[in-house]
């Protein structure tokens, strides 16, 4: 767990946000938005985002770069003398814009340009469920009931019913959203911050909070003061719908989620990383912990924070007190793991980012490669995104390649970077892995024949 002071804060990195190498700015250089095809106009809209004017964040970002990019025309009229590739490139921008900024005109666009690829006979049901939750995290709630009843075909969520919270007790109140079922349902109340608090910034899609969900409430010690004291907050976002707020509610119990209102009313600067764990005082923080390890030094940490706002007596606590949480870790690692690495190295043509110049250079003098199946645009955003760490590449976007390639051609792509094993079962079927590509899967992951030697460790 790492100590923040401060305003320092970690911000997530987000997949999407890592593809290319040009930014807005250059668009002149490059030519005017109108004289670009949609496939040009995506790579600008996604590429990296280096600094922040006039301190933008990422959703102002994307939100202008969007409306730079393509006009209302573009999502009006333009739409019915779109190609079917230009539609479908026109939804995923629109989804890329509302990831980050779900404004209303982003998603009247998106409604449009999905209805128009619909009417085609060439939507998805990712695309529909991505707006779906949209328009939840917008709070547009006819909306997204409007989409279910507009496409019948594509099983959606029940959208929840507004409770409001009435008037609040003080100016000092913070509105919170409570997740309820039977009706689904959002009641809001409200809550102020006058009593020493953990404030707990937490995402049903993160997993390290799930697993401090599920050990503070049990610890003997410190679950008294999360039932009392803790708050687990997290803001509305395409990632944290009513749907999974409310599949965390029912997995932890003793750890409810709630909605933030406005996120300015917090102390905290921000939601998007997580877990963080805010001990607060007379409504000020008094110290910040990230992240999430388990075990024993984390349950200390916890405690030494309760002790900041007076809450405990971190001292008095015997020394072995959490020393049972380090014994419930369990082995961390895979015994046959590393085997696999090394073979996985032997068979991968691109294991650093020397060998993805090579080949690039091979590639431009006219040699063969499966990247060529994708667009040169496409290629491009792949080529941007890929990231090398310790072991090869250590991920890069697979948007493209879901959108343009068949599964055979994803394995081969998947394959030339040494993430076959990783796609397969999800991208494409297991068994388009070759026999040898399975043992190394099985072997990576303690799975199989390997799944005894990996409960032995």
């Amino acid at each position: 767990m790492i100590r923040l002071t401060g305003f320092m804060v970690v911000i997530a990195a987000i997949a999407l946000t890592l593809v290319s190498i040009f930014a807005v700015g250059d668009l002149k250089a490059a030519g005017q938005p109108a004289e670009l095809n949609d496939d040009q106009r995506f790579t600008h809209l996604t590429a990296d985002v280096d600094g922040r004017p006039d301190g933008a964040d990422l959703g102002e970002i994307h939100a202008k770069r969007f409306k730079t990019l393509w006009s209302d025309h573009d999502y009006g009229g333009g739409l019915e003398k779109a190609s079917d590739a230009a539609v479908v490139l026109r939804v995923r921008a629109a989804w890329t814009a509302a990831f980050y900024e779900p404004a209303k005109w982003v998603l009247q666009r998106y409604r449009a340009a999905l209805d128009e690829a619909h009417s085609r006979g060439i939507v998805t049901r990712e695309y529909v469920v991505k707006l779906f939750d949209a328009y939840l995290a917008a709070s547009l709630y006819d909306q997204a009931s409007d989409l279910a009843q507009s496409y019948p075909d594509i099983e959606l969520p029940e959208v929840p019913d507004i409770v409001p919270p009435g008037s609040p007790p003080s100016d000092d109140a913070r509105t919170l959203w409570r997740i309820a079922a039977d009706p689904p349902r959002l009641e809001g109340f409200h809550v102020e911050l006058d009593a020493p608090r953990l404030l707990i910034v937490s995402s049903p899609g993160c997993s390290f909070c799930r697993l401090a969900a599920r050990a503070l409430p049990a610890d003997a010690v410190l679950g008294p003061l999360m039932r009392e004291h803790a708050i687990w907050l997290a803001e509305k976002s395409s990632n944290n719908t009513y749907p999974r707020m409310l599949r965390m509610k029912r997995e932890y119990p003793e750890s409810q989620h709630y909605f933030v209102g406005d996120p300015v009313e917090w102390p905290m600067t921000a939601f998007n990383a997580t877990p963080r764990f805010h001990f607060v005082r007379k409504g000020e923080i008094v110290e910040t912990l990230a992240g999430w390890r388990g075990g024993s030094e984390a349950l200390w940490a916890i405690a030494r924070g309760f002790e900041s706002i007076g809450l405990l007596d971190a001292e008095a606590l015997p020394e072995d007190a959490f020393v049972y949480a380090d014994e419930q870790l369990g082995p961390e690692r895979c015994p046959t793991r590393d085997e696999a690495r090394k073979m996985i190295a032997e068979r991968t043509p691109i294991m650093s980012r020397k060998d993805l110049e090579k080949h690039l250079e091979q590639l431009r003098a006219g040699s063969d490669s499966p990247l060529l199946q994708l667009s040169q645009e496409g290629r491009t955003r792949l080529i941007e995104s890929i990231r090398f760490g310790s072991h090869g590449v250590g991920g890069f976007r697979i948007d493209d390649l879901r959108a343009q390639l068949e599964p055979g051609e994803i394995h081969d792509i998947a394959s030339f970077f040494g993430q076959q094993y990783f796609f397969a079962g999800v991208l494409y079927p297991v068994e388009l892995l070759s026999p040898e590509d399975r043992n190394i899967k099985a072997m990576f992951e303690c799975t199989g024949k390997y799944a005894q030697a990996g409960d032995s460790t």
